[in-house]
């Protein structure tokens, strides 16, 4: 681990870590002739790794000089990164926080969750304070940021999905079930066959089911080696029905 050689110890609850701050003897060390009281939370020589003590309400699990964590006597836990959301915080927060929560990175930020209900919170410089977390409706004090993710928008994909069915049950009997070659495109007009691709693929209600055998030659026709069933629906799906992107929280799913 990139914050000690080991880690064998962890706090899970505000009577864990008063027990460890009140049973580990602080090591002899003075900071311009005044007595430090460092309680290391693992090995003694980890000095970075400590358990301290904010008030008789209040204990923070300290890496370094960031109090990452801090357990009240209310019920209630203060997280932070003070503004490093490495990999060494997340290992180390992971390890102080209470049963059934969790800590991650994701796309470089800090998230905490919990197992349960994987309701995600990115856990930034400013305190994040989350009352009742042993319950499965924890209360956020302050400091929420619920993250996101770029999703495809599954919904409006069927539906534009849905208007090129008839074309592609067209192109699947055409090439596969009848195994008729497809006719080459006229050349009279070099740029038509462009024009009714870039139409079709923008405005596929516009064609209607007779020119579907001159859509599907202007799409072969794109390809010097011609295209198969399952390049053109490929494609089309690619180009035309997955590029609408939504914002949805982490942990969730689409129907």
């Amino acid at each position: 681990m990139a914050f000690g050689t080991s880690f064998n110890f962890s706090v899970r609850s505000f009577g864990d870590i008063e027990r460890k701050y009140l049973s580990t003897k602080p090591v002899r060390e003075k900071d311009r002739g005044i007595q430090r009281d460092i309680r290391p939370m693992n090995h003694r020589t980890n000095k970075h790794i400590r358990v301290e003590k904010v008030s008789d309400d209040e204990y923070g699990c300290v890496l370094y000089g960031t109090r990452v964590l801090s357990y009240l006597r209310d019920g209630s836990i203060k997280l932070t990164t003070g503004g490093y959301s490495t990999q060494s915080t997340t290992m180390f927060m992971s390890s102080c926080l209470p049963q059934g929560w969790d800590a991650s990175r994701i796309r470089g930020a800090l998230h905490v969750y919990q197992y349960e209900i994987k309701k995600y919170y990115i856990v930034g410089s400013e305190p994040l304070i989350i009352k009742d977390y042993a319950t499965d409706n924890p209360v956020v004090v302050s400091g929420a940021v619920v993250p996101t993710k770029k999703v495809v928008n599954r919904e409006l994909t069927k539906v534009k999905r849905a208007v090129y069915k008839p074309f592609l049950a067209f192109a699947q009997g055409f090439m596969e079930v009848l195994n008729i070659d497809v006719p080459k495109p006229d050349r009279t007009d070099y740029y038509a066959t462009s024009r009714l691709r870039s139409e079709f693929l923008e405005k596929p209600e516009t064609i209607g089911e007779d020119r579907y055998l001159e859509v599907l030659s202007a799409l072969c026709a794109s390809y010097w080696r011609g295209q198969t069933y399952k390049q053109i629906k490929s494609r089309l799906y690619r180009e035309c029905t997955v590029h609408d992107i939504v914002e949805m929280e982490i942990g969730m799913k689409q129907r």
